[in-house]
């Protein structure tokens, strides 16, 4: 081993050995030890950085007592990194976590921290963090992976919340596998800095008015008058012969026509690719803003999720029936539409659609938003319907909102799927329905449905309020009362 080395010393009766390799050109000093932190005889070897004897003589007694350190603390590892702790833990986090903590890992942590040994984090470094977070130009360029920003000026606490989460997952599973000493304490009510803005949970994101949704249900109109024109529906391969899945097909009209009439025709229902995401919309959307379903609910149902039942009374009613499996909150559910069964009208509608799209006959165990494309297409449940939304509502002026803060920021909330349940919500609400039969019939609690979807000023439940107390006749104005408050009244305008 002596031929190795070019210089060789050993320090507190031979723990430590120093060494200059034979090989090396720069004289480096070396270090090995035996590593106190393995069950396993093993060494520790490292470079001390120092060509000159001293120095390295410092650094080596400066690692090998870190390292006793370490083993008194009961830790099992040496120094850490925050990208190494991000990748040690991340497959045992949920889907959700993981993308939050892998776009900051790369974002921020790591630029940040670089290689500093997050073992040695306390609670200054990870408020000076976030603080450098808020600051920072880098923070105010991308909120996400989509490159979506809310705002220009500030940061959501939302985003530095779930970050915050992230980050603390990740020390708590280093902490719990003796690697990490201590979980440092985290800022609390980062809402309040400087630079960072926070909206109420019933304001987080776009929420339809009557003159948005007008522009909604426009849209609505135009697409189940193009998709119910027999001019422009698809047409069987041989029209006189029943449909079969592939002797005799659904074709479009383009593809029927090719380039005849292509410049008069409408794009959007004469062709398959442009036709089938438009009902899709349709069809979900005024499913969600008259059931209240959640989206990531709609995307779970079947067939025989969705009936057209009638009562005793002879009303007729569309039910859709959400099973733990479905259910967000893993409750089962039927869910009533407000519009009676017109939502089962174009329920139909949209199963021939479907038809048209896929060419294939619809079973009860299908699912009602298959995924459209790839190697899951049919067989796949449509997993990423806000992809669908995206492009609809930009194209229709209704994508984002601005929303200002107590504190003065400006910030964009962005108008979704989610959208149409929360205008179901707020609609039902502000009509007065039982509050019980609203939680009942979205799958929520109370305590959940007020703190998030309660928008309503009591001006809009004034009819409510006042519906108990006894008629008097004094309770119209009268033309002297008028000409009295003439001055003061105000014209209210919803």
């Amino acid at each position: 081993m002596a031929t190795s080395y070019s210089e060789h010393i050993e320090l507190l009766d031979g723990d430590v050995v120093l060494y200059v390799l034979a090989t090396s050109k720069k004289k480096v000093w070396n270090v090995r030890f035996t590593n106190p932190l393995s069950t396993k005889r093993q060494y520790v070897r490292k470079s001390t950085g120092h060509s000159n004897k001293a120095l390295a003589i410092k650094r080596a007694i400066e690692l090998y007592q870190e390292y006793q350190s370490r083993s008194l603390l009961g830790l099992t590892t040496g120094k850490l990194t925050i990208t190494a702790l991000h990748d040690r833990f991340r497959s045992s986090m949920s889907v959700v976590l993981a993308n939050m903590a892998s776009a900051a890992c790369s974002q921020y942590w790591t630029p940040y921290f670089k290689d500093a040994d997050v073992t040695t984090l306390n609670s200054n470094d990870i408020t000076d963090y976030f603080k450098w977070r808020v600051h920072n130009a880098r923070s105010q360029q991308t909120a996400s992976p989509s490159g979506w920003v809310a705002s220009s000026t500030s940061v959501s606490y939302d985003t530095l919340r779930s970050e915050a989460q992230a980050l603390r997952w990740l020390f708590n599973q280093g902490y719990s596998q003796n690697i990490i000493p201590r979980v440092p304490t985290f800022p609390r009510k980062m809402e309040q800095w400087a630079g960072v803005h926070y909206l109420p949970r019933n304001n987080r994101r776009g929420r339809f008015t009557k003159d948005t949704y007008r522009i909604i249900t426009d849209e609505c109109r135009r697409i189940r008058h193009g998709i119910t024109n027999p001019k422009w529906a698809p047409t069987l391969l041989h029209p006189s012969l029943p449909f079969h899945q592939e002797d005799n097909p659904w074709q479009s009209v383009s593809k029927r026509d090719g380039e005849e009439g292509r410049s008069t025709r409408p794009k959007d229902f004469c062709s398959q690719r442009e036709r089938f995401p438009l009902a899709t919309w349709w069809f979900a959307s005024l499913l969600m803003s008259n059931t209240g379903v959640r989206a990531s609910e709609l995307t779970k149902l079947r067939h025989r999720d969705i009936s057209c039942k009638r009562d005793p009374d002879g009303q007729v009613f569309t039910t859709i029936q959400i099973d733990e499996r479905v259910s967000k909150v893993r409750t089962t559910r039927e869910a009533i539409s407000a519009d009676f069964h017109q939502t089962y009208l174009r329920y139909q509608i949209y199963c021939q659609e479907l038809e048209y799209f896929f060419n294939r006959p619809i079973q009860p165990n299908d699912w009602l938003f298959p995924q459209p494309t790839g190697p899951n297409a049919w067989d796949g449940r449509r997993e990423k319907l806000h992809n669908l939304y995206r492009p609809i509502m930009k194209r229709l002026g209704v994508h984002t909102q601005k929303v200002e803060t107590a504190m003065g920021h400006l910030v964009d909330v962005v108008y979704s799927a989610y959208s149409f349940r929360s205008f179901y919500i707020t609609q039902r609400l502000k009509e007065g329905m039982n509050i019980y039969t609203l939680a009942k019939q979205c799958g929520v609690s109370i305590k959940t449905l007020m703190k998030s979807y309660d928008v309503n000023e009591t001006w809009t439940l004034r009819k409510e309020i006042t519906k108990h107390h006894r008629s008097r006749s004094s309770d119209t104005p009268s033309a002297d009362d008028l000409a009295l408050l003439a001055d003061d009244i105000q014209e209210w305008r919803e």
